[in-house]
């Protein structure tokens, strides 16, 4: 049978897991962050030329509409992104509270084992909000793509505006 010593050890690297995942959520939620400020850039860039009168677009009251209403729909997407990585951020520390609630719980006797259940618990709540705010995010990118396509297949119609799929 192990030394307590080493079940504690053990016990305060049951976290870990949990941590590991967290990080590749992390990952996952700034790539993803990056791409729609990418694209906000991209949308602002158009909007400005098509103010300026720059360029030669086709329908470009309909053009500056449409990318009104994408650029809404990325700032959108990047709010939820943000939360979800706030919640990732926060589930990340408290799983790193719990793994030191652990060794805290053991030297002072097993005085305080709500702690780092508890603080675990809280990580995994943070984990299932972010997990179902990117889940949420995702949706809004394929109705973003939707939009996107919905309008050029419109601009290809001749003599016919797009029309703004909502």
């Amino acid at each position: 049978m192990p030394a307590p010593d080493y079940q504690v050890l053990t016990a305060m690297l049951s976290p870990a897991l949990f941590m590991t995942a967290t990080g590749s959520l992390l990952f996952s939620a700034n790539n993803r962050l990056a791409r729609v400020v990418d694209r906000l850039r991209v949308l602002t860039d158009l909007s400005d030329q098509l103010m300026r009168g720059l360029g030669n677009f086709s329908h470009p009251a309909e053009r500056l509409e449409h990318y009104r209403g994408m650029i809404r729909l990325q700032q959108k997407r990047g709010n939820i992104i943000l939360t979800s990585i706030t919640l990732l951020y926060a589930a990340f520390g408290t799983f790193v509270g719990s793994s030191l609630g652990i060794a805290v719980n053991f030297l002072t006797e097993h005085l305080l084992p709500a702690v780092p259940i508890g603080l675990a618990v809280l990580g995994v709540v943070g984990l299932l909000g972010a997990s179902i705010g990117m889940l949420r995010e995702a949706r809004l990118g394929v109705r973003a793509l939707n939009r996107e396509l919905g309008f050029f297949v419109g601009l290809t119609v001749v003599g016919d505006p797009p029309s703004i799929i909502k």
